[in-house]
């Protein structure tokens, strides 16, 4: 017998979804070329639909600048992501957020991409690492960011 996931209450989604909001200095490093090289850039996390939809945009050196939307299926209590960037690339992730990681990440044949984030106590600062994989199996890193919330 399946155990039945929690629902996400209409009160309890935006509650995850408010630690995003506002505005992130992001740098680090992008290690998965052949050299290694240095990112800076902003993400701003800001309501669509106030308490239900989430819009990201990201502007960084070395990683094309980006446009996604965060939300939830309150009925079966999972997150996506859609994002689409500069080059006219378009993918959806599956996403979790908790108060102290958020994760999104896609399966595609021949290119698999997760991204993890460990979000500090207080809020204001996250740790990311996106890694790739042709199958699945075998990770390689390749960002190594650093999220600071600059206001909200």
């Amino acid at each position: 017998m399946a155990i039945p996931k929690p629902r996400l209450s209409r009160r309890h989604l935006p509650l995850r979804l408010r630690r995003l909001i506002g505005a992130w200095r992001v740098e680090g490093q992008f290690v998965g070329g052949t050299k290694v090289l240095d990112v800076r850039g902003t993400a701003t996390f800001r309501w669509l639909v106030k308490d239900a939809l989430v819009v990201l945009r990201t502007r960084m050196t070395v990683a094309p600048w980006s446009t996604a939307i965060l939300g939830a299926d309150d009925e079966d209590n999972e997150f996506i992501m859609l994002h689409s960037d500069v080059r006219g690339v378009v993918r959806r992730y599956e996403m979790s957020l908790t108060a102290s990681r958020w994760t999104f990440w896609r399966r595609a044949p021949g290119f698999h991409q997760r991204s993890i984030a460990r979000i500090a106590l207080n809020g204001r600062s996250m740790q990311v690492k996106w890694e790739k994989s042709a199958g699945g199996r075998k990770w390689l890193r390749d960002f190594n960011l650093i999220y600071t919330k600059l206001r909200k």
